[in-house]
Order: structure tokens, then sequence, then C-alpha cells
């Protein structure tokens, strides 16, 4: 038999005190989560953490119980943690202020009672959460008493010590107490880098604003990052666009600060020939780069050290690699024809290479979501796979005129753009393999490299003809004028994670920095 945790709240007056609102929503939580009897949390929660009967005392809420274990009790029932302890807060504030719990207050308005005329912006909890009957929606007034700012410091200051005090009480063994303390420790943390999170995210935004001010008076053709001795053949962000990666000719791999040109740490040196691909892997902690001399290396981006062994596998010159979306595997392909799949945490190929292409593949990406993989190859043709069971998904995709150098999905992966050796430019729609616009056209040579902007509505291409050009996704209009500024042909382009500036690398040996502001494009298009 469950044991009924909660008598039935007051009315009135006295139903409205900010105890009586934390015992009601309390019962209606546990109605919510099934009626699960005292013992049956104390089991969930854990071994030893709580007992039954403090778990009863809590539920049934005659005074106002400590956070920590009214913490516990809300997380168990599958509860709104941050509404229950501003209700919890509420009821502290009044216990220690000595404000009447019912009545009316000197400014007229019932003491600790609620509000029923507040705006919607003035109800501070709302109650859609778990509400009290199967179609029951609304809000939970704001709780109204005499109390000042110090006062709400106070109930912020209890928050910790009464955590600390429920939950540091030696219990049954030493581990036991260990655990408590550690979870005591969790909670200040989570109070603390809840603080610096806001602080950071303050910091951050007036960084960006900053360095706005700054790439607006770069020069039109950007700046020149100069240190590879060698062609760049790919340059990649990471992504909080703190750093940018470039690989080159000279078999290295440099990382730069993207705000201000300069280098950071020294080359990524590993590769026994050049290096053709780099990309970061979503979550930042992973950087890889892909080799003519057959292999793929791993370096922690931070610190410039390799990460495990090389990936060993193909027959000739990796160039093309790319991480999935969610981090788990790593996709490569090139001079031998096939795209393998690897697991980046072990460094062992996953599965059977996929096989389709004849000839070689020069590029691969995932789409978004993870679910299908693109590969752009020298037989003109752009396949798609699924990268769980390397089957083909749908048709091949025809329609250039020559080799496939770029392919890459837009953010939204509706959209899959491809460059070639025929110096167009198109878009697909991989759902129904079939091409959306005609051919876009105004390169003069080979497009090596295709991005889209942040927001997808901006396409950018970067050719042998040492231009970089700007396309409108959705009609495939060229955009203002192509950039130059480089002295070769451009192999790579890619855009910062905010879209504020785009990077290049080229044959000169160099890698440039633009601001999307001198792009000549309207800013609707970067986004």
């Amino acid at each position: 038999m469950v044991e009924p945790a909660v008598p039935a709240a007051g009315s009135g007056a006295d139903a409205d005190d900010p105890l009586n609102v934390l015992r009601r929503e309390l019962g209606a939580l546990h109605l919510h989560a099934g009626n699960p009897s005292l013992r049956r949390i104390a089991n969930k929660i854990g071994a030893g953490v709580i007992s039954h009967t403090t778990i009863g005392a809590v539920l049934r809420c005659s005074k106002v119980p400590g956070w920590g274990q009214l913490e516990l009790v809300v997380e168990c029932l599958g509860g709104d943690v941050e509404m229950f302890r501003g209700w919890w807060k509420a009821a502290v504030v009044v216990g220690r202020t000595g404000a009447p719990a019912t009545g009316t207050g000197t400014d007229g308005i019932s003491a600790g009672g609620l509000v029923d005329d507040l705006p919607v912006e003035g109800r501070a909890f709302p109650t859609t959460a778990f509400p009290t009957s199967v179609d029951g929606t609304g809000w939970i007034p704001a709780v109204a008493s005499p109390v000042d700012e110090q006062a709400l410091a106070d109930a912020d200051r209890l928050d910790l010590i009464s955590a600390q005090e429920t939950r540091t009480h030696p219990r049954r063994d030493g581990t036991q107490q260990e655990a408590d303390q550690l979870r005591a420790s969790v909670m200040e943390l989570r109070l603390q880098n809840s603080a610096l999170r806001a602080e950071v995210e303050n910091r951050e935004r007036r960084i960006g604003q900053l360095l706005e001010v700054v790439h607006e008076h770069w020069p039109v053709d950007g700046i020149c990052l100069t240190g590879h001795g060698g062609a760049v053949w790919s340059v990649a962000f990471s992504p909080d666009g703190q750093l940018l990666a470039s690989g080159s000719d000279d078999g290295t791999v440099r990382l730069w600060d993207p705000a201000t040109g300069a280098p950071t740490g020294r080359p990524l040196i590993g590769h026994d020939d050049e290096v053709g691909s780099v990309v970061f892997s979503r979550d930042g902690r992973l950087l890889a780069s892909a080799g003519f001399d057959g292999s793929m290396r791993l370096w922690n981006p931070t610190t410039g050290a390799p990460v495990g062994r090389p990936l060993v596998g193909h027959d000739g010159a990796v160039w093309s690699v790319v991480f999935s979306p969610d981090g788990q595997q790593l996709a490569s392909a090139g001079y031998d024809g096939s795209v393998r799949l690897w697991d980046p945490a072990t460094g062992a190929q996953v599965g059977q290479p996929l096989i389709g292409h004849h000839g070689a593949v020069g590029s691969v990406g995932f789409s978004p979501d993870g679910r299908l993989l693109a590969s752009g190859g020298f037989d003109g043709k752009v396949r798609l796979w699924d990268p769980v069971t390397g089957s083909p998904a749908g048709r091949p995709l025809i329609g250039h005129d020559g080799a496939v150098r770029s392919v890459v999905f837009s953010p939204n992966g509706r959209l899959l753009a491809s460059g070639g050796f025929d110096g167009k430019v198109r878009l697909w729609m991989p759902d129904t393999s079939t091409a959306i616009t005609r051919p876009l056209i105004g390169h003069h040579y080979t497009v090596m490299s295709v991005v889209f902007s942040p927001n997808g509505r901006l396409l950018a291409s970067g050719g042998l003809d040492s231009r970089v050009r700007f396309w409108d996704s959705g009609s495939g209009a060229q955009l203002a004028q192509p950039v130059s500024g480089h002295s070769g042909p451009v192999r790579s382009v890619v855009f910062s994670p905010d879209g504020r500036l785009l990077a290049s690398g080229s044959d000169d040996q160099s890698v440039r920095l633009r601001s999307a502001r001198h792009l000549g494009v309207e800013p609707r298009f970067i986004g």
C-alpha cells in the first residue's frame, strides 16, 4: 500500500503561504510520478543516502526541509529542481524574516500570499512542468512579502549552508559520509560554475564586439599569415573559432590565432609528405590531418601533441578527412579510390572500405545529422553512403564534366554543394539525388573548395584561378565581385563559426584572413 505523502493543503490565505505552496507542489509532483512508496523513492535515490522516514517528512513538509534533502526527492521524482528551489527559497525567506504567512502587509498586498493580478513577466514560478490536474496549466505568481534584498541574499547563502548541513551529517559509515561531502562540494561547484558561465558569456560577447571593430580596420584583402614552406592545401577553424589550422606541402600542420593572425605554438610535425586535409572534431578536442604519405594523424590542438598512432590503411595519398558530427567516426578518402571509416578513439578501421568510385576520391563530408556521408570522385560522380551500414544511399549524383574535388553539406543538411575540375559549382538535394539549379559558372579553372556560411545562405568557392567567389545558395546567383589577394591558386576556403571571418589557403604558401564585412556581400547572407 502506498503511504499518503502529503495531507490536503489549506484553503484561503493559508493555502497561499509559501510553505503551503511548496507542500502542494510536492504533492502534485508525487502524484504525477505515480505515488511511489517512500521506500521505493529511498531505494531509487540510493541505499543509505536518505531514509524513507526523512523522505516522508520532506513530502509532508510540515516545516521547511533542508535543500539537500528536498533536491534529492525532487530529482528522484523527475521534478524541475530550479522551480522547486524558488519555492523553497520563498519559504525560507518568510521564515527567516518573520514575515507573516498570511494577512496584509504594509503595502496592502497579502504578505506571503499569491498576487493574482501580477503580469505574466512578474510571475516567478511556472507550473506547467507538473500540472495539478490532467489539463491544468498556468502560473504560480511571485510571492509578495515585505523583505529586502539582504534577506534574499541570506536565502541564497542558506541554499548552500542547508545543503552542506544535511549532506555532510555522519551516517552509517565513513564511506557514506565521504559521498555526502562530495555531493555537497559538487553542489557548491554548480553554483560557482553558473555564475562563472554567465561572466564568461558576457566577456565573450564583449570580445566579439571588440574584434569586429578590429577586423573592420583590416585591409580589404585581409591579413596574410605566413610560415609554411609550401602550398597550403587545407584550412579549418576550431568549433569555438579560437584556432585556425592549416595543412601544407611542407608536411606540417600549423595553428594560428584568428583574432590576430599570430602563430600558436610550434608546427605539428609527423607526416612524411604533403598534408592535404585538416579538420577539427565538433567538440574541438581533436585535430585530424591527412597526408600524401597515406596516413592520418590525430593531434591535441591545445598542446600540439600527437594522439595515438597514425591511422594507416589507404594505398596512396589521403586527400580528405572529416569527423562525424558526434565525433565517433572519422571518414577518409584518397588516391586508391576508397572511402574508409575509422574509430578515432582506438585508431581502428570500422567495417570494410566503401567502394563505388572508379578512380581517386577527392573529398568526403558528413551531413549535419550524421546519417549520410558524401564523396566526390575523379569519375565525375558524387556518391552518398549510409555510414552505419556502408551501403550506398540513393543514386550517384551525375553532372560534373570531370573530377569532383570538393563536397560539403549545408548547415541544415538540405543542400549538398560540389566543385570540380570543370570549373563549375553544383547544388544538389541529397534526399532526392537531384540538382536544384543550373551549374554555377564563374571560375576559369578547377574549383578546389566549396563551403557554406554558418546560416547556409551563402556559398563560397575557391579555385585554381586564384579567386574566391560567392553564390546565393537559394537561387545560384553570383553575389558581389570575386576576391583575390593570393598570388597563386586557392585550394581551400572556410568561414569562421560566427561567420565574421573567411580564411583561404593558397599555393602562394600563405593563409589569408578576411573580415566578412569586406566581402561585398549583404550581412543577411552570412549571419
